[in-house]
């Protein structure tokens, strides 16, 4: 990853994850009532284990920050 493509990077990652969030959230209400049982609780799972991966999703996009800024300062060094 060059210096100059590390922003439009960022850039992409976010907006991605951006939709992302979107497209769960008009997912998650689309999806019917189940009776209580295995079904159910599958996607009440699933459903949780997608809203907390999308906070740490954004974990990613610091990451990537750190990254860019430790590409600009070796270049600068």
């Amino acid at each position: 990853m060059s210096v100059g493509n590390a922003p439009i990077l960022l850039v992409t990652v976010a907006i991605t994850l951006i939709i992302g969030v979107v497209v769960i959230a008009n997912l998650v209400p689309a999806i019917p009532e189940l009776a209580p049982g295995d079904a159910n609780d599958t996607v009440t799972n699933i459903v949780e284990t997608t809203y907390a991966s999308m906070g740490l999703l954004v974990v990613s996009l610091i990451v990537l920050a750190a990254v860019a800024i430790l590409l600009v300062v070796r270049m600068l060094s």
